[in-house]
């Protein structure tokens, strides 16, 4: 389980996050919703440490992490959680394959030929076990993405985070990323937290939904019910109302 108690940020002058407060169950798809610019993003880059927050506590598994060095959450955090950044985070100067066991080699008792088998298992698991050999500038925008969470699956995380994983993408990609969602959820039971924009994607893949507005989670509920909130914030965001501010 993750645990975020109370997590503000700020840069410069400018406050991010205000107390936030969630949490991801074991088991769930949980998909964070709110407009460009609230913050989002950084939510996700606090819970994997790649940023440090000004107050409050973020527990994974019952350790809170907020105070780890680099060395301690690379060991002790970031071996169960992955990350699917929105612009895939590949190196164009490497194969796919490549991409894939590059992450793999931070853990010294793989062999060359395993970290091999690893990316090749990770690439059947997305669909796309034909392309190992291929770059990254030679792929289209919704195999850039599942190259993105092959990679991230190749660690074996209890965790996944995706960053707008359907952005860009038309319906029916957007629909193969979603269906990869669940089945890793449902097959593999891999825990996710998914910041989306797409109402659609909730929907189809989420167990809850909450929605993040001015630094702060404001409203949460079971995505089955989403159409039927008295909240007037999260009301107008799922219905695209542009008076909402």
């Amino acid at each position: 389980m993750v645990e975020v108690k109370q997590l503000k940020k700020r840069f410069d002058r400018q406050t991010i996050l205000d107390g936030v407060d969630l949490t991801l169950r074991d088991g769930e798809v949980l998909c964070i919703i709110g407009k460009s610019g609230t913050g989002k993003s950084v939510l996700l880059k606090n819970i994997i440490g790649l940023l440090k927050p000004d107050n409050g506590t973020i527990y994974i598994d019952g350790e809170e992490i907020t105070q780890l060095t680099e060395d301690e959450l690379n060991t002790r955090v970031r071996t169960k959680m992955g990350m699917v950044f929105q612009y895939g985070a590949l190196w164009d100067s490497m194969t796919v394959e490549e991409n894939i066991t590059l992450a793999l080699k931070f853990r010294n008792h793989f062999t060359h030929q395993e970290r091999k088998k690893i990316a090749q298992e990770s690439l059947e698991l997305v669909g796309l076990s034909h392309i190992a050999k291929e770059y990254p500038d030679e792929l289209s925008g919704g195999m850039k993405k599942r190259v993105a969470i092959a990679r991230a699956i190749a660690m074996k995380p209890k965790y996944l985070l995706y960053d707008e994983p359907t952005t860009g993408l038309d319906p029916v990609l957007s629909n193969i990323i979603n269906d990869l969602i669940i089945k890793l959820n449902r097959e593999l039971g891999i825990t996710s937290m998914v910041i989306t924009h797409d109402i659609n994607s909730v929907e189809k893949i989420a167990h809850r939904v909450g929605m993040l507005y001015q630094g702060k989670i404001v409203h949460m509920c079971d995505a089955k019910d989403m159409w039927h909130q008295d909240n007037e914030i999260f009301n107008k965001f799922i219905h695209g109302d542009t008076q909402l501010k």
